[in-house]
């Protein structure tokens, strides 16, 4: 299909989105109250560093596991993997800053560097050890790595689950929200059936996933502030994705990569293997961009085993 084909049909799909979101959009917006009440129940906290209001948990208690989320998600993906893993560990996770019910980063800057601040800052806050476990996933991934390439003496293990890290396209969802005739659409401008699209592109079983599961990830990028700062972010990313992840193989603590063979998001790339030769593999055959969400039970059990290699 020829640039100008696609360009017709992207244009028209997105003036066929419109129609349906204003059609769609009747209801009230949720205010910030409204959905903090559903999704920050206990034992979710809230706490300003950096001038940024971050919603987290901390549970349970023993070594720490710091984990973290992805694009258009939040804390809540790691629901599973938190309710076993904090049974004999601290557990924290928090809403990473443009997403959940965190929103916006204080100062609109979505460069690495200042989410790095962000981060260090919101560890001293809640008194971390000088060294835990970290975990992420897609863009929690890749901060993850480029967190433990940054802070080596910070991090002891580390695991990435569907990371960013090869150069790659910018995927479509993320392509679509910074595209100029969406981004400055309302958040409450988008139908349901994008979010469930969306939502099903990320499993590898659309059957697994929980009616709750769509509602959660339409509300949660209702809350205000939160689609702007992901326009902001994407903006930047869209650049980034396109480099080499040259640091990626000086990682010396002990790594675990685990992935879904059916990621349409971050399909799988062998230069992982080729990268990180120490690291320990598990791949999930039916599996798609977010493991601990889909099959939070094996995943989790996985996780717990490698921790104890």
């Amino acid at each position: 299909m020829g640039k100008s084909k696609i360009y017709k049909k992207l244009k028209f799909l997105l003036k066929l989105s419109y129609l349906l979101a204003v059609f769609s959009s009747c209801s009230n917006t949720p205010t910030k109250e409204s959905l903090e009440s559903v999704y920050a129940r206990s034992p979710s906290k809230f706490i300003t560093v950096q001038n940024t209001r971050i919603h987290y948990r901390d549970e349970g208690s023993g070594p720490v596991i710091v984990l973290l989320h992805g694009v258009l998600a939040s804390l809540h993906t790691w629901d599973g993997w938190a309710r076993d893993l904090s049974k004999d560990h601290r557990v924290i996770r928090f809403d990473v800053p443009a997403f959940g019910l965190t929103g916006k980063i204080g100062n609109d800057d979505y460069t690495l560097e200042n989410y790095f601040l962000v981060m260090n800052d919101f560890f001293k806050a809640l008194n971390l050890p000088e060294q835990f476990v970290i975990a992420g996933n897609s863009l929690g991934g890749y901060l993850a790595w480029n967190y433990a390439v940054k802070h080596p003496q910070r991090i002891s293990k580390i695991a990435l689950l569907d990371a960013g890290a090869y150069p790659q396209e910018l995927p479509s969802v993320m392509s679509l929200m910074i595209n100029p005739l969406v981004r400055n659409l309302p958040a409450s401008m988008t139908p349901d059936y994008m979010v469930k699209k969306n939502v099903e592109s990320v499993y590898g079983d659309v059957s697994r996933i929980k009616p709750e599961v769509i509602q959660l990830y339409k509300d949660i990028n209702l809350y205000p502030g939160t689609k702007e700062a992901s326009v902001k972010l994407f903006t930047y990313v869209k650049d980034l994705v396109k480099n080499e992840p040259l640091m990626l193989k000086t990682l010396k603590m002990p790594v675990l990569v685990m992935w879904g063979e059916k990621d349409k998001w971050v399909p799988f790339n062998p230069r992982w293997k080729e990268d990180l030769p120490r690291a320990h593999f598990i791949m999930y055959p039916g599996v798609g961009h977010v493991p601990m969400e889909e099959i939070p039970e094996l995943s989790v059990s996985d996780f717990r085993k490698w921790l104890v290699l």
